[in-house]
């Protein structure tokens, strides 16, 4: 298991006024928004499925930069 997160020099790229870069980090450590939606229902956190969606997009700020 990895604690720390993975960047290497050669990963980075400066584009204009943008810096980008990899990241390298254990799958298993991405908690993606379908799985905290599954959490809420399993637990009966939400009386339906677009009041626990919506839940997490907002904790999440998805859909904020539209």
């Amino acid at each position: 298991d990895m604690y720390e997160i993975g960047l290497w020099e050669d990963s980075i790229v400066e584009s204009g006024d943008n810096i980008m870069y990899a990241i390298n980090i254990p799958q298993e450590s991405v908690t993606i928004p379908e799985t905290m939606d599954a959490i809420r229902a399993a637990c009966g956190m939400q009386s339906d499925r677009e009041s626990g969606t919506a839940e997490t997009n907002k904790y999440l700020g998805l859909g904020k930069w539209k």
